[in-house]
């Protein structure tokens, strides 16, 4: 977006619908709509001020970038970068069961940062985030890291630590960057792109460990490997991973979360115009059944039922 701050060009609504809409990202108005919503606050696309419009353009460029980006090839393992808006959703599905519980940084906020982090080292980010629910036991902690540290992969936790000793970081975009310093370390020998968090970074000898399997120390050919001994480190990482793209449900014990009750001719209301056709989004509407409704999205409804009618 530097060049579009240069030429004083200034992103639009109709700037945001086609980023989101191009081939890298595919997004579905549901997914811009929860976007705009994460980073503003503001439930219209409408009602963003130029300020905001700015900002939403700059993360759904990002995004972008990180998608077609090409830093590094692919592997399985830690390096390379495939994300996509499916992906992304299915770290969201996995990530409801678990036990996040810090209200400056929502778990999609949290999701987003793995995304952008890993993008911009060239490490994969759900790799990443499946080692975070690994180390943390689902984000319940428990052991030697404590949740305000901001330190999901237990850097500096070393066996015999007492609870706290262990590497602790202002922030979680900072915890992540270090937790995706820190694989980049095992995955290659590149150099960083962004200044180094990660207080371990020279410890690791570089590229070390490029497979996922070999971050336990105990299945790595050179002996090396971000756990020790670590017999089973990776696969158990892995596991995580495919539960994230095949869009599982962890299996850990979970608090029922609390379904809001609706009328029942709201709710059946909306599944007569799902079924009319009327309206594609259900899980959109679903959650605006006791929020107000925007002239626009009256005149969207509208429209589509006169099409209906007319057709």
């Amino acid at each position: 977006m530097a060049a579009a701050k240069a030429g004083g060009w200034k992103p639009s609504i109709r700037t945001l619908w086609a980023i989101a809409k191009s081939p890298e990202l595919g997004m579905s108005d549901e997914d811009l709509h929860a976007l705009v919503y994460r980073e503003t606050g503001k439930e219209s696309i409408r009602a963003l001020t130029q300020g905001q419009l700015n900002e939403v353009a700059r993360v759904l460029q990002n995004m972008r970038d990180a998608v077609s980006g090409s830093q590094r090839a692919k592997r399985t393992d830690t390096g390379g970068n495939r994300q996509t808006a499916a992906q992304r959703r299915k770290i969201y599905a996995l990530s409801r069961a678990l036990g996040w519980d810090d209200p400056s940084c929502s778990l999609e906020q949290l999701c987003e940062m793995y995304l952008e982090e890993g993008g911009a080292e060239g490490v994969r980010g759900d790799v990443a985030f499946a080692q975070s629910l690994h180390e943390t036991g689902f984000f319940r902690y428990g052991g030697i890291v404590r949740p305000q540290q901001n330190n999901f992969a237990g850097i500096g936790a070393l066996n015999g630590n007492n609870a706290g000793q262990a590497a602790s970081f202002p922030n979680p975009r900072t915890g992540i960057r270090a937790q995706i310093q820190h694989l980049k370390a095992y995955a290659s020998t590149d150099a960083l792109v962004n200044p180094c968090v990660d207080p371990r970074f020279s410890l690791v000898v570089r590229g070390s460990a490029p497979y996922v399997e070999w971050l336990g120390a105990a299945d790595n050919p050179s002996g090396k490997g971000w756990a020790v001994p670590g017999k089973g480190y990776g696969e158990a990482v892995n596991t995580q991973l495919r539960q994230i793209i095949a869009q599982e449900t962890p299996q850990v014990p979970a608090e029922p979360v609390p379904q809001p009750q609706y009328p029942e001719w709201q709710t059946k209301g909306l599944s007569a115009l799902v079924e009319a056709g009327v309206i594609e989004s259900p899980e959109y509407w679903e959650q605006r059944l006791d929020k107000e409704i925007t002239v626009g999205e009256v005149l969207g409804v509208m429209g589509r039922l006169l099409q209906k009618e007319g057709s």
